[in-house]
Order: C-alpha cells, then sequence, then structure tokens
C-alpha cells in the first residue's frame, strides 16, 4: 500500500526506522499522542492499528496525587470515552 515493502522487507526494520520514530516525533512536537498496535494473522503482521490521543489537563483541585491508568491519562482524539465493556 504505501510501496515500502522492497524498501524495508523485515517488519523489524520498518519498526524501527519508521513508524517509532514517526511516532516519537509526532508524541513531541504536536499535542497529540500516537500509539500502534501491531496485529498479527498467525505468526506475521497484516495490520498497524493506531490510536490517537490529546493528553487530560490534571486539575490542580486535587491535593493527593492519584494513580492513573492509561484510560484515564489520555483522551480520545473523537471527544468520546473508549468502550471499556
Amino acid at each position: 500500500m504505501l510501496g515500502l515493502e522492497n524498501k524495508y522487507p523485515a517488519f523489524s526494520d520498518f519498526r524501527k526506522r519508521c513508524l517509532e520514530t514517526s511516532i516519537e516525533e509526532i508524541n513531541k512536537k504536536t499535542k497529540l499522542q500516537v500509539r500502534y498496535e501491531s496485529i498479527r494473522t498467525g505468526r506475521t503482521i497484516t495490520h498497524i492499528k493506531f490510536s490517537f490521543y490529546r493528553p487530560v489537563k490534571l486539575t490542580q483541585s486535587s491535593t493527593k496525587p492519584q494513580s492513573l491508568d492509561a484510560t484515564q491519562e489520555l483522551a480520545p482524539v473523537s471527544g468520546r470515552s473508549p468502550d471499556l465493556s
């Protein structure tokens, strides 16, 4: 689809040189946070699922630090809460 099959025949090379460096740059230089998940069919990675989030601003009204899990720390870009059912 991207025409990178011959340039990066091994997924590990593509992940290291393209995917992780691009996501790291997006996370540093924009207000979005990007995560990805490799989806396998058998032993082969066939799909990459991207998730885009905006960091949630924590209020200073709470005096006690709270432990946050990933669903509390980040809000989806769409503004909807993730369906965790």
